[in-house]
């Protein structure tokens, strides 16, 4: 696959996605993380709000926060 190389992160964009596309647009942007249990933990201690609790989704763990412009970014870290 190809992707852009953002300092330590890689973008990638995905022309699969189980969705079509629509006439309106969801963008969302998921980060991979080692242990998603353990970054909602960091986060809440850091003050930062959590949107979506982190849970169990069949393979991975998902969980989602609030930047500081109110934007709802996704975690998640595979089992």
């Amino acid at each position: 696959p190809i992707g852009f190389l953002l300092g330590e992160t890689i973008l990638m964009l995905k022309a699969d996605a189980p969705a079509p596309p629509s006439e309106d647009p969801s963008p969302r942007v998921t980060l991979e993380v080692d242990d998603a249990r353990a970054v909602e933990k960091e986060l809440r201690q850091r003050k930062v709000v959590i949107s979506d609790d982190t849970d169990w989704y069949g393979v991975s763990y998902i969980g989602s926060f609030l930047d500081s412009e109110g934007n709802k970014l996704w975690f998640c870290s595979y089992a």
